[in-house]
């Protein structure tokens, strides 16, 4: 091997190998980089629509919750309506 290295002029063979290793880890970054960006993506489009879901649901919740407080005012009327003008029995059976 030593022959063949002084006949090419000694270092080149060194400086190639060096230079092809830099071109392979130069690659092996930019490899790794797009592994990282195709991993990363789906990842952030899930934690976007768990965000969006969640954003719904709290929505969802204020105005189940502002339903239930409607509910319950309109059916305090309906009770105090029938208890004002003497419809007690009717409120009975209808069970309030």
């Amino acid at each position: 091997m030593e022959q063949i290295s002084n006949i090419a002029g000694g270092d080149t063979t060194k400086e190639t190998m060096a230079s092809l290793g830099l071109i392979c880890e130069k690659d092996i970054h930019e490899q790794r980089l797009k592994i990282d960006s195709f991993i990363a993506s789906p990842f952030r489009r899930s934690m976007n629509s768990l965000v969006e879901r969640a954003q719904a649901t709290a929505q969802s919740q204020g105005k189940i919750q502002n339903s239930h407080s409607t509910t319950q005012f309109r059916m305090t009327q309906i009770v105090n309506f029938t208890l004002f003008y003497g419809l007690g029995s009717v409120s009975l059976k209808l069970g309030f």
